[in-house]
């Protein structure tokens, strides 16, 4: 019989691509925590949908330490607001570039601002 594994579908595929994205890029972690980025219009006209990623991120970091964390480390969410504005984006996308500390960066939910942050 098969051995179980303790990692659902959804942890597996989590785990699975930023284990990929550290590994292409070279990123690393600083400390205890795995360290996360997202870019969300927490505020403005489209914050709603801000804070629904928002909350969904939330609910999956929650899963994922729960269960073991990321490689047995806490799995941690760092929030910048874009305001939806695609200057705002690239200019917080281009701070967080320069930091060592973040394994990935998730977001920002709107084309506009996907598009200015792309080239960093």
């Amino acid at each position: 019989m098969p051995k179980q594994c303790k990692y659902s579908r959804r942890q597996f595929v989590s785990l699975s691509a930023i284990a990929a994205v550290s590994t292409i890029t070279g990123a690393r972690t600083i400390g205890s925590d795995v360290r996360v980025a997202a870019i969300l219009p927490l505020s403005g006209g489209l914050r709603l949908f801000g804070e629904q990623g928002r909350i969904g991120l939330e609910v999956a970091a929650l899963d994922i330490n729960q269960s073991g964390g990321l490689l047995d480390r806490e799995l941690v969410i760092d929030y910048y607001d874009d305001e939806a504005e695609p200057a705002r984006a690239q200019s917080i996308a281009a701070g967080i570039s320069k930091r060592a500390d973040y394994l990935a960066v998730l977001g920002p939910i709107t084309s506009a601002c996907r598009d200015a942050v792309s080239p960093l």
